[in-house]
């Protein structure tokens, strides 16, 4: 959709000078990941993620949570932009082709399972460049018959103040991903407890957690639901048989979660597997302010399968 916007609204020499300054040199470095990666670099960034299916949720998420209710008046100035600033057809086209090829990047990838906040770069930068456009346009346009109930003056103010609302609107406080005294002692005790526990400790979603421990890192749980979810055939079940034997044998003396989901994630029960669940003490106080989850439960391997299922609420 680039390519083809470029080529409506630079022509040809635009295109061609488009192709050999940006397109081919990332062509090359795509072609030499791959080829440094044996094969997987394709794999892990187009197959693996397709693979996921696509998540109602998620769509609808942007529609309404990342859009409407989040940058209403960029969205507007954006389609300001689209429908009344350009005039000739190829401008039109070259125009609305690179905003809604923008909006279907970050769309699709919301609507796949995994899709984060990262994935509306695509859609948030082409909206931000439409309205830095649309802007001035709008400052500079005769206001017509809005000068009948507004004042002109207001008509020039208004647009300037629907942005600032809008900005007001979405901010969010950056101080809140700094950890408070509380945290910070809450998460020292975690890594100390982490420390003292004899044997290897998985922390699935914070594995930073147990380096900081001395203790080795285990995969992520996003990466383990990655492969369940899309590894080639044969792969899944050789996975899921590793990951039972060294679940059902104690190759982990504890594994820490964030909640029961995540060892559903793993296709585990925890009635199935020979740990004892415990609470973490301090899970309420060591949390992610912005996003994601705490460490909450402390799983004790119990040397064999009728010691487990201690699901304690």
């Amino acid at each position: 959709f680039v390519v083809v916007s470029l080529w409506l609204l630079a022509g040809w020499r635009g295109w061609f000078i488009f192709g050999f300054s940006s397109a081919v040199p990332v062509l090359l470095f795509l072609l030499l990941f791959q080829w440094q990666s044996d094969g997987l670099f394709y794999y892990f960034t187009m197959e693996m993620a397709r693979s996921h299916g696509f998540n109602i949720f998620g769509l609808g998420h942007f529609i309404t949570g990342d859009t409407l209710f989040s940058v209403p008046v960029f969205m507007g100035l954006a389609c300001v932009f689209c429908f009344r600033h350009t005039q000739k057809g190829k401008d039109f086209w070259g125009v609305f082709i690179l905003f809604c090829g923008f909006t279907a990047i970050s769309l699709v990838s919301r609507a796949y399972p995994g899709g984060h906040l990262n994935v509306l770069m695509p859609f948030y930068m082409c909206i931000a460049m439409y309205s830095a456009i649309a802007f001035p346009v709008i400052l500079k346009a005769n206001v017509g018959d809005a000068k009948m109930w507004v004042p002109e003056a207001g008509c020039k103010v208004m647009p300037g103040l629907l942005i600032t609302a809008n900005l007001i609107w979405a901010m969010y406080p950056v101080s809140a991903q700094i950890p408070d005294e509380a945290n910070r002692r809450a998460g020292d005790r975690l890594v100390e407890k982490i420390r003292k526990t004899p044997g290897r400790v998985c922390v699935g979603s914070h594995g930073y957690l147990a380096y900081m421990a001395g203790k080795d890192f285990c995969a992520h749980n996003t990466q383990l639901t990655d492969l369940l979810w899309s590894a080639p055939e044969g792969m899944t079940e050789a996975f899921m048989e590793g990951l039972n034997k060294r679940v059902f044998n104690g190759y982990y003396a504890v594994i820490v979660l964030d909640n029961k989901a995540e060892l559903l994630d793993w296709q585990l029960g925890y009635k199935d597997i020979p740990y004892r669940v415990e609470k973490l003490d301090d899970y309420k106080a060591f949390r992610q302010v912005v996003s994601g989850g705490n460490p909450a439960l402390w799983l004790v391997f119990q040397g064999s399968q009728g010691d487990a299922g201690n699901t304690e609420k």
